[in-house]
């Protein structure tokens, strides 16, 4: 709630505001490990757990609450498994620990959610091609 008190000509008031957003020009960025994307070695594609965010932590408080990881295999179709939150579900770990030389891995619709925002919004899509 913002509250906000006025000196107007006929005396003080005070105005009240619900759910105020934040100002969206601070970047946030989704990662893996400390990664925004491109080629990655299989191990360090295998060693993260999921995604986070880099944001500036002293003006708000943001999480993950979904994306969506497409593994794009060198020779077969592409394989879709919806991630609620930052961290890989079991589906998306199997995709994760099948990454060979060759395939692609897309985190789309990464979705964010920070201190006084009303509703999820999107910050990107990822793409890593396992080398």
């Amino acid at each position: 709630m913002l509250k906000l008190t006025v000196l107007a000509a006929f005396g003080l008031f005070t105005l009240s505001f619900g759910a105020v957003s934040l100002d969206h020009s601070d970047p946030i960025v989704p990662v893996l490990g400390e990664s925004e994307g491109g080629e990655i070695e299989r191990e360090t594609f295998l060693a993260e757990e999921g995604l986070s965010l880099v944001y500036d932590e002293k003006k708000t408080s943001c999480a993950i609450t979904s994306f969506d990881l497409v593994m794009v295999p060198k020779q077969n179709d592409a394989v879709l498994s919806k991630n609620p939150g930052g961290n890989y579900t079991a589906a998306s770990r199997s995709l994760v620990q099948r990454a060979k030389t060759g395939d692609l891995y897309y985190f789309n619709s990464v979705m964010v959610k920070c201190t006084g925002d009303t509703e999820a919004r999107s910050v990107g899509t990822l793409y890593f091609k396992i080398k």
